[in-house]
């Protein structure tokens, strides 16, 4: 009997293992934007019977005009996708043994952005106790410039004490908000165009004992400039009651055969070339960081020919004298 045993034991240790294949794991497919890089990471990758030693990364199929390749070995590489369409990766492990896995595969496909909507907030009135504000999103943008579907308006925070709230109708781009308590408000809007909601914008509003009064814009006079002349229109006297710095944003209308536009829509001073006879229109608004104000504007005639422009006086500088009675000369 133990003859039998030691002959059935050597027989066992003779007889060669059986090792078994690793199990490849790429990971998910992905679903990205054209210039966005993927992650592909392969440490779900397993063997029963031993260990992982290699991972064999390999990018098998690109978009023809691609010139993409994989960053990175070991369990994890990287793919960064600069042109629309499908990329396929393979991924092979080999264990311990020297044995390898059937291979396993990974889609990326690349697409354009979705182009979202832009949400904007202004806010006009004063900020007191009881006074109404309007909360405004109307110069709220999309892509292709016809205006958003959906406005929602959101209160995300108010003074513990406050009973307010908001109510606002998808279709129309404002809502109003009247303080019942000091303390800070803060109004949030998320506009959507097609389905798609833009991320949200945020304002702030503090309210104290003293009243924040909206600023006033001023756009300057009207003017009329030969064709071909740069335009300057000036908002400098502009002010704010609480003497607060402003921001400018200028808006121009054109003649119907001009393609003039804004060399720099939001300086106090903003120009632009009249390329074409005709009226010109600008609008400004100017805003506190808080508040903004009623919109001024202006026209701009645009005409053949010179303009006799009307004269403008400088009396100098001003001077400071030691001696009474002393003569200056002023020039």
């Amino acid at each position: 009997m133990h003859k039998l045993l030691a002959s059935l034991a050597m027989l066992a240790s003779c007889t060669p293992k059986t090792s078994l294949d690793p199990i490849a794991d790429a990971g998910p497919d992905h679903l990205i934007t054209v210039g966005d890089t993927a992650s592909l990471e392969g440490g779900l990758s397993s063997d029963s019977d031993g260990e992982i030693k290699t991972f064999v990364w390999e990018l098998i199929d690109i978009p023809e005009s691609s010139q993409a390749i994989l960053d990175g070995e070991g369990p994890a590489t990287s793919l960064q996708a600069d042109a629309l369409g499908r990329y396929v990766v393979q991924l092979v492990v080999i264990d311990n043994d020297g044995n390898e896995s059937a291979p396993d595969f990974v889609e990326v496909v690349a697409t354009t952005p979705a182009q979202r909507p832009t949400a904007r907030l202004d806010v006009s009135g004063a900020i007191a106790l009881g006074e109404p504000l309007t909360i405004d999103g109307q110069r709220s943008t999309t892509h292709d410039g016809y205006g958003v579907d959906e406005f929602a308006f959101t209160l995300a925070h108010s003074p513990f004490n406050s009973d307010i709230s908001i109510d606002s109708d998808p279709s129309i781009s404002s809502v109003q908000l009247t303080p019942d308590v000091t303390g800070l408000y803060i109004v949030g809007l998320s506009v959507s165009d097609d389905g798609l909601w833009s991320t949200q914008a945020t304002t702030e509003l503090v309210v104290t004992n003293t009243v924040n009064q909206a600023p006033v814009s001023d756009c300057g006079g009207n003017q009329t400039v030969s064709v071909g002349q740069i335009a300057a229109i000036d908002g400098s006297g502009s002010i704010d009651p609480e003497g607060s710095e402003l921001s400018f944003d200028w808006q121009l209308e054109v003649p119907p055969e001009s393609s003039a536009a804004l060399f720099d829509p939001n300086a106090s001073i903003a120009r632009f070339q009249a390329d074409a006879t005709g009226t010109y229109s600008a609008t400004l608004s100017v805003n506190d960081g808080t508040l903004m104000s009623a919109p001024c504007s202006v026209t701009i005639e645009a005409v053949e020919g010179d303009v006799n422009q009307t004269p403008i006086a400088d009396a100098g500088p001003d001077l400071a004298i030691d001696t009474f009675g002393a003569r200056v000369g002023l020039d």
